[in-house]
C-alpha cells in the first residue's frame, strides 16, 4: 500500500485549525442542561462565526483565499449575500428557501445556492392549558382569550432575524390576529429551548398551572 501524507506546511496549518476548533472545549466555553433532554450541552462564549486565510506560497509568488464561515439564520443569510460570509449554515432549512424566492422577511431574491444539507427534524408547536378550552388557534382570536404568553424573543428584531418568530407570527397572521392580541398577561422571552429551564420561566410555569387548578 501506497503511504500518503501532507506536506510540512499544510500539516501545521491543519494543526492550527485543530487548536481553533479546541477553543469550544476549553475556559471559552460552558456547560447547561437542555430541558427537553435532560443533557449537557456545551455553549461557548467565542460566537458563532470563523474566519480563515489561506496563503499559497510559492517561487512565483503567493496567492489568498479568504474562507469565512457563520451559523445562525436569515442574518447569516444576508451576509453570505453581501458577501461578509462564504457560507453559512441555518436551520430550518425553510429559510434558505425563503432567501432564495424573495419571500417572507427578504424584499429580494438573494443570490444564494444550497450545497449542502444536514438532516434535523424540526416542528413548530402550540399550546395551551387544558382548562382553558380553548381546541384551536382560531377560537383564540374568536374569545379574545387573554393568554399568558411564552415562546422565542419577542424584539423589535425578531421577526426580521428569527425564523421561529417568523414562524409564529405567520401561523398567526393567517388566522387574523397578532401576538399584540394575546399579549395580556405575563410574557415569558427565550432565545433558545437551552434556556426553557430557567427558573424564571419555571415559576411563570408553576403560577400560570395554579391559576387552572
Amino acid at each position: 500500500m501506497t503511504k500518503t501524507r501532507y506536506n510540512a506546511k499544510i500539516q501545521r496549518a491543519k494543526g492550527l485549525l485543530e487548536l481553533a476548533a479546541a477553543m469550544y472545549e476549553t475556559s471559552l466555553s460552558f456547560q447547561a442542561t437542555r430541558a427537553a433532554e435532560q443533557v449537557l450541552q456545551t455553549e461557548s462564549r467565542v460566537g458563532h462565526e470563523l474566519g480563515l486565510s489561506l496563503i499559497a506560497a510559492s517561487r512565483e509568488g503567493s496567492n489568498s483565499v479568504n474562507l469565512s464561515f457563520a451559523a445562525d439564520s436569515f442574518a447569516e443569510l444576508k451576509g453570505v449575500a453581501d458577501g461578509k460570509y462564504t457560507l453559512a449554515w441555518v436551520n430550518p432549512s425553510v429559510a434558505a428557501t425563503l432567501a432564495y424566492r424573495g419571500t417572507g422577511p427578504f424584499r429580494k431574491k438573494l443570490p444564494l445556492r444550497v450545497i449542502a444539507t444536514f438532516p434535523s427534524y424540526d416542528v413548530m408547536g402550540f399550546a395551551v392549558h387544558k382548562a382553558t378550552g380553548i381546541t384551536s388557534l382560531a377560537q383564540i382570536k374568536k374569545d379574545r382569550f387573554p393568554l399568558g404568553l411564552s415562546t422565542n424573543v419577542t424584539g423589535k428584531h425578531a421577526l426580521t432575524e428569527s425564523p421561529t418568530m417568523f414562524t409564529v407570527t405567520a401561523v398567526m397572521k393567517a388566522d387574523g390576529f397578532t401576538l399584540a392580541d394575546i399579549q395580556m398577561g405575563r410574557q415569558d422571552s427565550v432565545r433558545s429551548p437551552s434556556e426553557s429551564s430557567g427558573p424564571a420561566r419555571r415559576n411563570s410555569k408553576r403560577d400560570r398551572e395554579r391559576r387552572f387548578r
